[in-house]
């Protein structure tokens, strides 16, 4: 099962830790030059370095979806820059998670033409957002 993650900061690191606990393969996507503050404890350092390695989980970079898969194969986090979001056809990842910690681009997912049977659930800060999209597969988008 992949799951694909949109920003790779602390958070996002986070979610994706707990993801990869539970055996789940990750892909995490940020920008060029990642704004993480907490750098030694956020995935998105593989951007800067290569590879990294936060509390036992190696995250490396990857330049495209074939060597993401690859790395998620190996048992690793693939960190890609994709902040258009563009590499999920052809990773065809089971669920999306927004990570970004950021308002505005939560409002940009209807770029993503969510159908208009998608159900929206506001808990606190968070908001989620379920579709059929991606190739029938079910979809949640969370903002955090």
């Amino acid at each position: 099962m992949l799951v694909y993650v949109r920003g790779a900061g602390d958070i996002a690191t986070g979610v994706a830790a707990r993801l990869v606990r539970s055996g789940v393969s990750v892909v995490m996507a940020d920008i060029a030059v990642p704004t993480c503050i907490r750098r030694t404890i956020c995935f998105c350092e593989a951007i800067r370095l290569g590879e990294v390695e936060v509390e036992g989980i190696r995250a490396r970079l990857a330049q495209t979806p074939a060597e993401a898969l690859a790395i998620t194969e190996a048992g690793d986090v693939a960190v890609v820059v994709d902040p258009q979001a563009k590499m999920l056809g052809e990773l065809k990842p089971v669920a999306v998670v927004d990570a970004i910690l950021a308002i505005y681009n939560f409002l940009k997912l209807s770029r993503f033409r969510l159908s208009t049977r998608a159900s929206t659930i506001r808990t606190g800060s968070c908001s989620a957002i379920s579709s059929s999209i991606l190739g029938g597969k079910s979809t949640v988008w969370l903002g955090l």
